[in-house]
């Protein structure tokens, strides 16, 4: 008999693992997105209720249920509110656009994003003002029905 390699054993173990929910406690699980402890599901159990979802109803489970699928981000994730004068790093600027910081170093020296304002010796801030204002404009770029009208100072569209 030859051995079960590891992920074999892994896909029973999850297979097994919430094999004993009945249709109302799997459904109970999946909205709630807590375990039968009342503590939240872990990636492991996640993964074991799918597929105890899978076996009772042949398909996927809803992805826009309110429990703990609903989409969530960490708060070190979340996007900060600015006013105008606020400055932010380029790494700020990059999420803002999302873009990469090499795109946004990329826009200043082009001058599509003018040059940061040096705070220190290493440190450099974008004006707040002067991201919204670049947002503003590619969007009316974007809106612009004839690309000969759009400005992209020497750069081809």
């Amino acid at each position: 008999m030859a051995r079960a390699s590891r992920s074999q054993l892994m896909d029973n173990r999850v297979a097994a693992y919430y094999r004993h929910l009945d249709v109302s406690d799997v459904v109970r699980l999946w909205e709630t997105g807590v375990n039968e402890k009342g503590k939240a599901l872990t990636r492991f159990e996640t993964a074991a209720l799918i597929e105890r979802w899978c076996e009772l109803f042949g398909c996927l489970p809803p992805s826009d249920s309110a429990g703990q699928n609903a989409p969530t981000t960490r708060p070190s994730e979340a996007e900060p509110q600015f006013d105008d004068l606020d400055t932010m790093t380029r790494a700020d600027v990059a999420r803002r656009l999302r873009a990469s910081i090499s795109t946004v170093q990329r826009m200043e020296s082009d001058g599509r994003l003018p040059k940061p304002l040096r705070t220190g010796p290493r440190a450099r801030r974008h004006l707040v003002r002067d991201v919204n204002a670049l947002i503003e404009r590619l969007e009316r770029e974007r809106d612009m029905p004839n690309r000969a009208d759009r400005q992209h100072r020497g750069r081809p569209y």
